[in-house]
């Protein structure tokens, strides 16, 4: 049966500040105790935390941490939480930064006390600071939502998302239209599994669509936040030029995949010549976005310019796929004349 402990945060401050221990809980007749030893002075910060088990005059105890910094701009650490579950302890220790600019973060210590040998296993120590936090938060949003211009909460964007680059706390502005290229790719494949091939089209054009900076809930983001000189936040560019300018150049593969959600609907073919040109402009020995250009180009009734493209496919195609069925086509086609083309009629 898990026994949990409230969590309990208390912070540390360089002068008459204390530290509290947390009771974990009973193991192998004695009693499990989250220890926490303040030695520092005004020029040093010095704290350590340990796991202390005790039975009458046995004890047996287990180091997590020790912090030592000078106390001009250390850090300060507390006891956060500690748990227990069957023979397993688990403690956190908090950090906060004694600068915007450091972040807070919380260390999770995993360990085992084995009741037979009366002996403590080594620690397993993991950071997660503030922005890992933020940037799962605002993923679950999206993944959940599989919509771009769906805005978080009010309450997500104040304490996860800012345009301010002294908090290493947030998920700073630029790294939002990344993170939302990311979710909405994840979203499109998902669709793309179930057959929904035009709905995955349709997500992918809406993601890289020109949308008014005005419009755009990233964009206000940045608008809510002031410079460090107190000037106001530049005006930022909208996803359509994000994408464009830095994001194919960073996730190629994402972008080649965008290219290829967007041939699947005619309608978006304008669009998925635009993307994949984008790619092989960055990668041009890109072999398979070479081969979706080429097929994007083809069904625009541009051939001659496909096949520019399908023989830069030929020509950096993998040695293992050079007999698929997909190089078959590419051959069939460069063998093809122009008066053979059937003509391609594009949606209105």
């Amino acid at each position: 049966m898990k026994q949990f402990l409230s969590v309990l945060t208390i912070t540390l401050f360089f002068s008459g500040y204390a530290l509290a221990d947390i009771k974990i809980g009973s193991l192998a007749g004695g009693t499990l105790t989250a220890v926490s030893k303040n030695e520092s002075t005004e020029e040093e910060m010095a704290v350590s935390f340990k796991v202390l088990w005790k039975r009458d005059s046995q004890t047996r105890e287990a180091e997590l941490d020790q912090f030592s910094e000078p106390s001009t701009w250390a850090d300060s650490y507390s006891l956060g939480s500690a748990e227990l579950n069957g023979n397993n302890i688990k403690v956190v220790i908090n950090r906060k930064g004694s600068f915007d600019y450091r972040g807070d973060s919380a260390i999770t210590y995993e360990l085992s006390f084995d009741p037979a040998k009366l002996q403590f296993s080594k620690a397993k120590r993991k950071e997660v600071d503030g922005s890992e936090k933020a940037v799962k938060n605002l993923r679950q949003h999206l993944r959940r939502n599989c919509d771009p211009d769906r805005s978080p909460s009010k309450t997500m964007i104040e304490e996860n998302l800012t345009n301010n680059p002294r908090d290493a706390n947030l998920v700073y502005l630029d790294s939002i239209y990344g993170i939302v290229f990311e979710e909405m790719h994840a979203c499109a494949v998902e669709l793309f599994k179930k057959g929904k091939k035009t709905e995955s089209s349709a997500l992918i054009a809406k993601t890289v669509a020109n949308v008014d900076a005005s419009r755009d809930w990233i964009c206000k983001i940045g608008s809510m936040e002031e410079q460090e000189d107190g000037e106001p936040a530049e005006a930022c560019q909208n996803r359509r030029e994000i994408f464009f300018s830095r994001f194919v150049s960073e996730q190629p593969q994402i972008a080649n995949d965008y290219g290829f959600f967007l041939y699947q609907n005619p309608k978006h073919l304008e669009l998925a010549n635009e993307v994949l040109t984008a790619v092989v402009k960055h990668y041009p020995k890109r072999a398979v976005a070479r081969l979706n250009l080429g097929d994007a180009l083809w069904d625009l009734g541009k051939s001659e310019d496909a096949k520019v493209h399908y023989r830069e496919y030929l020509k950096h195609v993998p040695e293992r796929i050079k007999n698929s069925a997909e190089r078959q086509k590419v051959k069939q086609r460069l063998d093809q004349k122009p008066n053979d083309l059937p003509k391609t009629e594009l949606p209105k």
